[in-house]
């Protein structure tokens, strides 16, 4: 029996989550783009959240579909924030303007 190891099904979720961290992490890590390098994820079991900021919609989007393939039955939960996103105009108030 080996007793380094938790019997627990709690360990073996825990385990579970740091190993699809690790691999998002180095996956970031070895991207050629330094903005998905300053991005964290967590993972509770079921969700693997990317958190951060990024310069633009291109970067968001790529992180989200490297880490795609990790696994089936892990939902990937993009929280990730766009850096210097301007507010779109309010059209409606544009279009009254001009009647």
């Amino acid at each position: 029996m080996d007793s380094l190891r938790d019997p627990s099904p709690a360990g073996d979720q825990e385990v579970g989550t740091r190993k699809f961290e690790l691999l998002a992490r180095r996956r970031f890590d070895a991207s050629g783009y330094p903005a998905l390098r300053r991005l964290t994820c967590h993972c509770d079991g079921k969700r693997l959240f990317i958190r951060g900021s990024v310069p633009n919609y291109y970067h968001k989007q790529l992180a989200q579909s490297s880490l795609a393939d990790l696994s089936d039955e892990l939902e990937i939960v993009n929280e990730t924030l766009v850096e210097g996103r301007q507010a779109l105009p309010d059209v409606r108030h544009s279009v009254q303007s001009q009647l």
